[in-house]
């Protein structure tokens, strides 16, 4: 996943894609770090890359677990409560930082893609408590609220709508 190669990378997520629960189950304890890279990764992904759906579904199923819950947890806790923002040097709550990456995949052209990227949305803002979401979501709500909303107006594939208004 850390290749260079985008090809590489995208065969290195479709192959990890049907047996995620069993890598979470059996390679917990390298799990966050493992999701740390696909966060990485989206760093180096755009519109011409094969990778993009790859990656984002690998991503989106990752937190699509039973067990996702608790692997937000784990991935805070392993991540550090707080991080640097890289845009603006100030310290945030890490899925502060890292939940906009998802905003330019919200309207890729890949369908998969878009939608992926709200699944993954949609498992973030659903913990047990909405006050675990209090701290990354406020500086954001604002941005992720447009983003949305720009899915409403502008969006003519149905599951994508479908999945803008499990977020929303």
């Amino acid at each position: 996943l850390q290749n260079r190669d985008d090809d590489v990378r995208a065969v290195s997520a479709e192959i990890l894609l049907p047996v995620t629960a069993l890598v979470a189950s059996i390679s917990a304890p390298q799990l966050p770090d493992l999701l740390t890279i696909l966060w990485t990764t989206l760093l180096d992904l755009d519109d011409l890359t094969s990778s993009t759906s790859s990656v984002m579904n690998l991503l989106a199923s990752f937190y699509s677990l039973e067990s996702g819950t608790e692997l937000l947890r784990t991935h805070v806790k392993a991540i550090g409560e707080d991080v640097m923002d890289t845009l603006d040097g100030s310290t945030r709550h890490p899925f502060a930082v890292l939940v906009p990456r998802l905003w330019p995949f919200l309207r890729h052209n890949i369908v998969s893609v878009r939608v992926a990227a709200l699944k993954t949305m949609q498992k973030l803002l659903s913990p047990p408590s909405p006050a675990d979401n209090a701290a990354w979501l406020t500086p954001i709500l604002g941005d992720m609220m447009r983003h949305i909303f720009q899915n409403f107006l502008f969006e003519d594939r149905e599951e994508v709508v479908e999945a803008s208004q499990a977020v929303w």
